[in-house]
């Protein structure tokens, strides 16, 4: 499954933090799952008019893992999307 997602780093300074594995604060925090890139995209111009001051990535789902469970045991797969 592809999808693409918003995030607001709200000021440049800040992408440093979230590069270093540190946690999305809420407020940044993506909310809607794209399924299709354009629409995505078009929210990204659309956000950065409304915040001026915000700084705006486009996400992509480039993997996903599902756990399927057997008699004794778990079985994870993880796929490329």
């Amino acid at each position: 499954m592809k999808f693409w997602m918003v995030i607001n780093v709200i000021e440049r300074s800040d992408v440093a933090e979230f590069l270093c594995d540190e946690q999305i604060p809420k407020s940044s925090a993506p909310t809607y799952m794209h399924a299709v890139r354009e629409n995505a995209e078009i929210e990204l111009l659309r956000l950065s008019v409304k915040f001026p001051a915000g700084e705006f990535y486009l996400l992509e789902a480039v993997a996903s893992v599902s756990r399927a469970m057997n008699e004794d045991q778990q079985v994870f797969r993880v796929e490329s999307n």
